[in-house]
């Protein structure tokens, strides 16, 4: 049972008492004490992608990273492009010429030109990044101009643009700008290549061709093979052992991996005289002879996969570190195949079985104690509980179920102490709560079920000191939960239900009881943690009974409880840790009401984060810039009180993990700081914990119509190449309903990235999202738009150069602006045929009415012309 398990049972049943006699004992290296070697600090980060990921098969052979980013994995069944979140497989088909030639991937190689060439079983393979289809090269009798084999086993571009392709039958030169190939075989009479079979490959600092065999290598100069190194059997030749891999270092050195041989060492391109590095009993030895690969990181330096035996960091002469052990958690017991180290010295290591493995290599953070030494890797518990540092500057370290450590900073060692059941002279238990170093440079060890333990750091004498319930000098309880010495070297011993102060002359201990008329505090409480104010005040948390002031001049408690009727009273009487700050504040950490600054002058309370949403805050440490570090369920934090910001670390950052212990914190006197978790301990120095500024770069991975994936050259007619090298895209009518999903090619933690899209013409304001990375649009109106994406990285930093694309909707035929100009034309002129056909038709009118007035005009003329003129005709005879 676990400590967290135990604190819960025991906080919610009876309390037992077991009586056992005071226990006197000299400790010593054969009774549970003893110094082994320290395991590293643990890498930064670490996670492995296997087919419940997206891996097409958990068989990766090779790895690497192309130019914008996208890292390629090669595997028994096909190859993989990975962007940080998903997989995309690309496998050979017999009906699809352009596909991969075939599915067992043996070597990747990016050249000079940024292409990505591809080594297989079955042919030679250059990948078109724009139309994400393959140009194979096979072997043909019939054609002269054709690699010599279809069986790729290594690949290399050299400084002149020459690749080299070896095979199982002769080795290739091709030229990469007009494709012309030269062959190299082995010949009976001995000329030529060693073997035929070329395993490995190398360009030397003189730009020497090394062609590894098993029967030899070979070094070309541009006129052929220019010297062979043969197989001798002798202490320092070239033995018959396959060779599997070959680098050069940073040194001019060359190293050689081997099946079954271990690595070979010649000090530079002339020497002929191989030095052996085998598997051996001393110290820094390899695993085994059996090596899969080989690679140089940033550094230059050497590193050695093993098939069975770990990872490996050479260190210079015969020394080897094994820096991933096969049995560890990370390696899961698999075999190394292949190392890939990229620009910013990550990791990436191929293994059998067990899928891709990728190791951050930034400098870490926080440094990460993930297992102390072998012996507590064996005992498998490392969750640390609690910290104390010495007057020699040793940093000591209870663990819950690995016992006591002592850790030395300058050589990294850890001193161990472990319970032995069969001595009286060990540890008295295993699981150890509290720790403090007294005036004296001794230390006092608070345990769970052991009682108190001292430790004399001069002659390593243990005394234990456990309840006796018919001795009333003797401690409450066997559980100590938090120790304290005060300014006139009075010890303090907060238990689970009690509470002492010890007197080291007469080796006894007074009871204190917290008095008060609230159930809770009728009886002395669990007491958490402790701390002495300027005033001489001892300050006590208690896990259900608030906080009490003690004077020990006076024996006087005043005590400080949660009240529903007093609003100025404490959030919670659930109190975890305590802090003392510059200002001498009190900074509470409480189990449930987050982090309160309690003032010792005016017993006021001040919720200080009442943002932060994890309400749990087991440890707190001030700095000497004033910003506060405090641990929850969700890691570790920094405060900045004079700017309100909070900075989240992640196991991204090197955290042993999310979850910390209450009280396991340390401000060393080096100024290190020290946090214990339920994974180990992590050590890091304020100032030396930057942001980091690198702005991430974005690219899109996937476009979706209708939530299905639209291909190139599909029948959507949408994509005639790969969407990460579209520059614009036209959506018809009905595709409108569109994703596009993108990320940025940033592996060491992408969960920690963020992103935004804004789409011009279309959006108001950016849209912020963490998780999905996909911008989706329904029912876009047509128009011209441009979708915008950018990214910040972990601490928060945006890249302002967004990656964008094009996107044009075309709208239907009726919406289209020919037609609706047409359509207005056509009106126009319709209405305008009215008005002239109107306008003439009122002319003719007009012209057929002025015809008949003039008509009419005309007819009452001639009447009126008649009318007078028989009018003259009567009147003339009358005249007569």
């Amino acid at each position: 049972m676990s400590l967290a398990q135990i604190i819960s049972s025991r906080l919610s049943g009876s309390r037992t008492i077991v009586a056992v006699l005071v226990v006197i004992a000299a400790g010593s290296p054969r009774s549970g004490l003893g110094q082994q070697p320290a395991i590293p600090p643990a890498l930064v980060y670490s996670h492995a992608f296997t087919t419940e990921d997206g891996l097409s098969q958990n068989n990766v052979s090779c790895v690497i990273k192309d130019k914008d980013g996208f890292v390629w994995v090669g595997t028994g069944d096909g190859l993989n492009r990975f962007d940080g979140y998903s997989f995309i497989k690309f496998n050979h088909s017999d009906k699809d010429s352009a596909s991969i030639s075939n599915d067992v991937i043996r070597s990747l190689l990016l050249d000079s030109k940024g292409r990505l060439w591809i080594g297989t079983y079955n042919g030679l393979n250059l990948y078109d990044d724009e139309t994400e289809t393959f140009k194979n090269f096979l072997t043909n009798d019939s054609k002269e101009n054709t690699i010599s084999q279809n069986t790729i086993l290594c690949l290399l571009e050299d400084e002149r643009h020459q690749l080299w392709v070896g095979t199982y039958y002769g080795l290739n030169k091709i030229d990469l700008q007009t494709l012309e190939i030269t062959k190299y075989f082995h010949h009976l009479d001995g000329t030529g290549l060693a073997d035929n079979a070329v395993n490995a490959l190398l360009e030397d600092r003189n730009g020497k061709i090394w062609a590894c065999t098993a029967k030899g290598i070979n070094i070309l100069s541009p006129n052929g093979v220019e010297k062979t190194i043969p197989q001798r059997q002798t202490p320092d030749g070239l033995t018959s052992a396959l060779t599997v891999g070959i680098v050069q270092d940073s040194t001019g050195a060359i190293f050689i991996g081997t099946n079954g041989g271990g690595v070979l060492r010649l000090e530079d391109e002339h020497d002929e005289t191989f030095e052996y590095f085998t598997h051996n009993q001393k110290k820094y030895s390899l695993g085994n002879d059996i090596i899969a690969t080989l690679g140089i990181d940033r550094q230059g330096t050497l590193l050695v996969g093993t098939d069975g035996a770990g990872l490996y960091r050479h260190l210079g002469g015969d020394k080897f570190n094994i820096i991933l052990a096969r049995e560890s958690r990370i390696l899961d017991n698999a075999g190394i195949q292949k190392i890939f180290i990229d620009e910013q010295n990550n990791y990436w290591v191929g293994l059998f079985g067990a899928g891709l493995l990728f190791i951050s290599g930034d400098q870490p953070r926080f440094e990460h104690y993930r297992f102390f030494n072998a012996s507590m890797e064996r005992i498998g518990k490392n969750s640390v509980l609690s910290l104390a540092e010495d007057h020699d500057q040793k940093i000591w370290i209870g663990t819950d179920g690995a016992g006591l450590y002592k850790f030395d900073p300058e050589t990294k060692a850890f001193t161990t102490y472990l319970h032995d059941p069969a001595s009286a002279k060990s540890l008295s238990t295993n699981v150890v709560k509290s720790l403090l170093v007294d005036d004296k440079n001794n230390l006092y060890i608070g345990t769970y079920a052991g009682g108190l333990n001292y430790l004399d750091t001069k002659t390593n004498t243990f005394t234990h000191y456990l309840h006796n319930p018919k001795d009333t000098t003797s401690i409450s309880t066997n559980h100590v939960w938090s120790l304290l010495q005060d300014h006139k070297k009075r010890i303090f011993v907060g238990q689970l239900g009690g509470l002492n102060e010890f007197l080291p002359a007469t080796k006894t201990f007074k009871a204190l009881t917290i008095p008060g008329g609230n159930p809770i505090t009728t009886n002395t409480a669990s007491v958490f943690c402790m701390r002495e104010d300027r005033n001489g005040y001892v300050w006590m948390g208690t896990r259900l009974a608030g906080i009490h002031r003690y004077d020990p001049q006076t024996g006087a408690f005043r005590s400080f409880l949660s009240s529903i009727k007093d609003p100025s009273s404490l959030p919670t009487n659930e109190i975890l840790e305590f802090e003392l700050d510059a200002q001498g504040k009190l900074l509470i950490g409480t189990d449930n009401k987050g982090m309160i600054r309690f003032d010792p002058e005016t017993f006021t309370a001040v919720d200080m984060i009442p943002e932060f949403l994890e309400k749990n805050i087991p440890s707190i440490l001030e700095d000497n810039a004033g910003k506060i570090w405090f641990t929850s369920f969700d890691g570790l934090h920094k405060f900045d009180p004079a700017t309100g910001k909070i900075y989240n670390f992640t196991i991204a950052d090197g955290l042993q993990g999310v979850q910390y212990n209450e009280g396991a914190r340390l401000k060393s006197s080096t100024g290190e700081y020290y946090f214990g978790g339920t994974n180990g301990l992590n050590v890091f120095r304020p100032e030396k914990v930057i942001d980091d500024q690198s702005k991430p770069s974005v690219v899109f991975t996937r476009l979706a119509l209708f939530h299905d994936a639209v291909r190139i050259n599909d029948p959507s007619g949408i994509l005639t190449k790969s969407i990460s090298k579209s520059r614009t895209i036209t959506l018809q009518p009905n595709q409108n309903v569109f994703s596009i999903e993108f990320a940025c090619l940033e592996y060491r933690f992408p969960k920690k990235n963020k992103y935004r899209y804004y789409l011009d013409g279309f959006d108001h304001d950016w849209n912020t999202i963490q998780e999905s990375r996909t911008a989706t649009y329904t029912n876009l109106p047509p128009g011209d738009y441009t979708l915008r994406v950018s990214a910040a990285n972990g601490d928060g930093y945006w890249n302002d150069q967004a990656a964008s694309i094009q996107i044009i909707v075309i709208p239907k035929w009726h919406q289209r602006a020919v037609i609706r100009i047409g359509f207005a034309s056509f009106i126009l002129l319709s209405i305008l045929a009215i008005i002239h056909i109107r306008t003439r038709f009122l002319l003719t009118q007009k012209r057929k009415l002025e015809h008949l007035v003039k008509l009419r005009t005309q007819l009452i003329e001639a009447q009126k012309k008649r009318s007078r003129t028989r009018t003259k005709n009567w009147s003339m005879p009358m005249r007569k």
